[in-house]
């Protein structure tokens, strides 16, 4: 967890530094932005089966396309999910990042703006308790809708994937639904 939550901080020092850099040099128009948030991830599939609903952490840096309403983003994310009663004791912790490409709908003024969500990367499944443990790193997918609320360079935002880890067997899919604050330009 003392990794993660700097992993956290790091992440967003770096994603200060460059949207602070990038609207130095492009004035009040600067296309950088960087957020955080968390929320509950819902375990579904032959994941669900195992596991309940747990938590989510996530922090996130991208760049809106001049001209197009696209955005490029990464995201790293944290999901912890905790073994069913009656089934032994445990978690499933699942971190990774994928690459996004991100469609917003509407004009960047707007205080409600949605979007649709999709990338590619990778993810770490972690399973351990009374049974065993288990790791593997392996290929994942998501896609998702989301939105941002709020003006000017502050916006909060609520979005829903769904995430697919390659994992042996059977794949590790969730569903995390994420709330949080996002800031820079272009949103």
């Amino acid at each position: 967890m003392r990794k993660l939550a700097i992993g956290l901080v790091m992440v967003g020092l770096v994603g200060t530094v460059a949207a602070t850099s990038a609207q130095a040099q492009a004035g009040a128009t600067s296309r950088a932005n960087f957020g955080f948030g968390g929320g509950v991830t819902f375990p579904v599939g032959d994941f669900h089966t195992g596991f309940k609903t747990g938590w989510n952490a996530q922090a996130m840096f991208g760049f809106v396309l001049p001209s197009l309403p696209i955005e490029l983003r990464v995201d790293g994310q944290y999901n912890q999910n905790s073994i069913k009663p009656g089934l032994g004791t445990g978690k499933a912790k699942t971190f990774g990042a994928l690459g996004n490409a991100v469609y917003h709908f509407g004009a960047p003024a707007m205080p409600f703006r949605p979007y649709v969500i999709g990338g590619l990367g990778f993810y770490n499944v972690k399973f351990s308790g009374s049974a065993g443990s288990a790791s593997e790193t392996k290929f994942a997918l998501g896609g998702g809708l989301g939105a941002n609320f709020g003006v000017g360079t502050l916006h909060a935002f609520a979005e829903a994937r769904y995430i697919s880890a390659f994992t042996s067997g059977s794949h590790t899919n969730f569903i995390p639904i994420t709330v949080g604050l996002r800031f820079g330009g272009g949103l």
